[in-house]
């Protein structure tokens, strides 16, 4: 009977944020092999098991573990054009580290371009509650993940408005200022880990 292996590499190289070539910077190891060992290759992953835990700061045995159980937040969605976040499909969406002091509903979006430099660079990631604050006191005048009536997502600062219900949004990247928005949810941000 043949024993299954499992290969935890991807996932906890993206639990910790790191792109391949950035893995392969740390460790030394040429990003073709670091392809072969991820898709499950037959290159043998014991030479370099040692250096790929140290740098994805696991046990060695955690990278083919199958009892891999480590806290994760839910990456729900990218923002690939100036401050607006695309949600991700199920199917499509991967754990993050967990951080000490989120509550247990946090979940995450990453930011994939430039377009928000000086704010937020290249993959970094911003976690917030999944749960939507209702005191309005708790958001106003911070950086916040936002849900427009209209359904559109997007990363701004909410200030008040003049017009009850409504919200004046400064989107990150850019200098114009949304007036009177009428927003479904707002989830302060909590916390950003660079990329």
């Amino acid at each position: 009977m043949k024993i299954k292996k499992t290969n935890n590499i991807t996932f906890l190289r993206l639990r910790r944020n790191f792109t391949i070539p950035r893995l392969s910077e740390m460790t030394g190891i040429p990003v073709a092999t670091l392809h072969r060992i991820e898709s499950g290759g037959n290159l043998k992953i014991e030479k370099y098991r040692k250096i790929i835990a140290k740098a994805l700061n696991c046990k060695p045995e955690d990278l083919d573990s199958v009892d891999l159980d480590m806290p994760t937040v839910p990456v729900i969605g990218e923002s690939k054009f100036k401050s607006y976040v695309k949600l991700l499909p199920e199917d499509k969406r991967w754990g993050i580290d967990f951080v000490e002091g989120l509550p247990s509903s946090a979940q995450a979006v990453r930011i994939v371009g430039t377009q928000l430099v000086p704010y937020h660079g290249k993959n970094d990631i911003l976690y917030f509650d999944g749960k939507p604050e209702k005191k309005e006191k708790l958001f106003l005048d911070k950086k916040c993940f936002v849900q427009l009536a209209k359904g559109n997502y997007l990363i701004a600062w909410v200030a008040r408005s003049s017009q009850e219900g409504h919200y004046n949004l400064s989107p990150y990247g850019t200098t114009q200022v949304m007036v009177d928005q009428k927003v479904a949810k707002v989830h302060p941000i909590l916390h950003t880990k660079s990329g």
